[in-house]
């Protein structure tokens, strides 16, 4: 008689016959009966079997094999890091005959788990799971991914960023995390509203390794959902619903993910679109999509009220009070510039810039640097007939009329009239070649901070895109005479290093170089992050046509939007022996302690 989960009931009566659970070990128990494999813990082993002998199995030593009966063999797989074992126990209820001739069958195994999934030792960790049940159920801190990452860093000091509604959790999670991993977890005090907000420079002069930032927090036929980050997965579940009856867009502003919006960065809907939901509590994200799509109709579904609004903004009353502050500014006499200093709001290449046009212009000014600014701490400095800060530009839109003088933002300011561009649409601001420009740009900036490429996708625009076959390769030719230039001057060169673009053309430099170009004479080494072939126009040829026999070290995130993995991956498949390293973030060189041990390794094999 046997129970439901197929195994004897004997086995299943005794517990000494189960092997005890690590956290480093994973247990998989099956009982053969026959052609009959039946499980104890119901864990998945894949649905394709093959026969495997016992002898090979055990390479041979069937010594340990105790004589039992088919019909009742326990198997424990014990998998481990590096190996698989195997142990045998015997329940017999009869004689077993000396020549069973066993078969042991197996499933598939496992897929591997992936670099950045969480352990099921932390996921499933009872003491963990007691201790997260303190904080509240309707907030996800991710205290298991976050333990996670922090093991995966190795990291020594934690700092943790939180909004001020926050903070009364934030001993509970310092607890949480210093219980389970072996940092020291410290608190940070400092104000902060949002994603533009994140302190690491203060994180990294405290002596911080790992930062673990908070975020904060009748319908048209064709419809745009937009977010903030910690609904971007609930977003896109609800446009799969939603797409059974509406022609649904998530818009996208890279480097966020889809669906992502931030009270400074917001997408410029496409003309079908007839209009937003924003999902989300407040309204200040939501404002930013409003901003930059005036003709949209807005709604905001709240998740913890489950109330559905029509939005409105005052468009007609904010323009106003824009013009008013830059028509007072034409005639000042002394300007004031504020460079913000929390987190990454200020720009010290901007506040350079408009350092450089007052001198010009023989204005007299002075500069202040503030984490916050607020009236109280700009009427100290009476004599300062306008103020431009180098923050956060909703500050002027939506508070500038508590200000008793005119707060400009860096893209306002009368002594920039022939400006080719402004923060807002030419609605807001009818300046003379005025246009919309994306949110997250920075402003007036000097031109080697102007958006640029190695080469363009396009005839009409200065844009590039990894992703789709283009049209033209413009400025590739003058690119690669470039590279050829810096090489011949200022060469040799032991090892390239490119990144992005960068990465591609590199590749491509050392593809010339081993087809025989003498412009491109082979380094050592190369090593590329979040790398991809070029697309278009015998450009795939180049790097396609044969193995790249450099030593190559390729360097890529899981979650990397801009250039997907894969196709860094393709890259890293056409260079001879290539050392990939992987990491769970996005577009970006990592320089974790992990990573930075990985690099050095790699270089040593070229040390003299």
């Amino acid at each position: 008689m046997r129970n439901k989960s197929g195994a004897p009931p004997e086995l299943m009566n005794d517990p000494s016959l189960w092997l005890r659970l690590t956290p480093e070990t994973r247990v998989l128990t099956l009982a053969i009966d026959g052609s009959t494999m039946c499980q104890k813990a119901g864990e998945h082993i894949g649905s394709a079997w093959h026969s495997v002998s016992v002898a090979a199995l055990l390479d041979g030593s069937l010594q340990d094999l105790q004589s039992v009966q088919d019909t009742q063999v326990l198997i424990l797989l014990l998998i481990g890091s590096n190996r698989l074992t195997f142990k045998w126990v015997s329940c017999t209820t009869g004689q077993a005959p000396t020549n069973s001739g066993l078969a042991l069958i197996l499933g598939r195994a496992p897929r591997g788990r992936l670099a950045n999934q969480i352990p099921p030792e932390i996921l499933n960790n009872p003491q963990l799971q007691a201790a997260i049940q303190v904080l509240p159920s309707n907030y996800n801190f991710e205290i298991p991914k976050t333990i996670w990452r922090i093991q995966q860093a190795q990291a020594k000091k934690v700092a943790l960023q939180m909004p001020e509604g926050l903070l009364l959790f934030a001993c509970t999670i310092v607890d949480i995390l210093e219980r389970f991993t072996e940092a020291e977890v410290m608190v940070m005090g400092d104000v902060t509203y949002g994603a533009c907000c994140v302190d690491d420079f203060t994180a990294r002069a405290l002596g911080a390794d790992f930062l673990v930032h908070y975020g904060h927090s009748c319908l048209a036929s064709a419809l745009a959902l937009v977010s903030t980050i910690q609904f971007v997965s609930t977003l896109q579940a609800a446009a799969q619903e939603l797409k059974a009856e509406y022609r649904v867009s998530v818009p996208q502003c890279k480097p966020l993910s889809p669906g992502e919006i931030l009270g400074c960065t917001s997408p410029r809907l496409p003309k079908e679109v007839e209009a937003v939901v924003y999902l989300g509590d407040g309204r200040f994200h939501l404002e930013s999509v409003m901003i930059a799509n005036p003709n949209v109709p807005a709604y905001r579904y709240d998740p913890y009220s489950k109330v559905l609004s029509r939005e409105h903004y005052d468009y007609q009353r904010m323009q106003a009070n824009r013009q008013e502050a830059i028509a007072t500014a034409r005639s000042a006499k002394s300007w004031g510039l504020i460079l913000g200093t929390l987190g990454r709001q200020g720009s010290p290449k901007i506040l350079e810039h408009l350092e450089s046009r007052l001198r010009a212009l023989g204005l007299p000014f002075v500069r202040l640097l503030l984490s916050e600014i607020f009236p109280s701490k700009l009427s100290l400095l009476p004599e300062v007939d306008v103020w431009v800060q180098v923050a956060c530009p909703r500050l002027s839109i939506d508070w500038g009329t508590a200000f008793p003088k005119p707060l400009l933002t860096p893209y306002e300011p009368p002594l920039f009239p022939s400006l080719p561009f402004s923060f807002l649409s030419p609605w807001i601001y009818p300046f003379p070649n005025s246009e919309l420009f994306p949110l997250i740009a920075v402003g007036p900036c000097p031109p080697e901070e102007q958006p640029r490429g190695w080469w363009f996708s396009k005839q009409e625009a200065d844009v590039f895109s990894a992703l789709e076959e283009p049209t033209v390769c413009r400025g590739l030719e003058e690119a690669l005479g470039t590279v050829a230039q810096a090489l011949s001057k200022l060469g040799p060169f032991d090892g390239i290093l490119g990144f992005s673009q960068g990465a591609a053309l590199a590749a491509l430099v050392c593809a010339l170089g081993q087809a025989g170009d003498p412009r491109f004479p082979l380094p050592r080494f190369i090593i590329l992050v979040s790398g991809f072939c070029p697309r278009g126009l015998g450009l795939e040829e180049a790097i396609l046509q044969g193995p790249l026999s450099l030593p190559s070290l390729h360097v890529f995130g899981d979650t990397d939007r801009v250039i997907p993995s894969q196709e860094s991956m393709q890259l890293c498949s056409r260079f001879a022996g290539a050392i990939a390293l992987t990491h769970s973030g996005g577009h970006f060189i990592p320089a974790a302690a992990p990573q930075r041990q990985a690099y050095l390794q790699f270089l040593d094999q070229f040390a003299e």
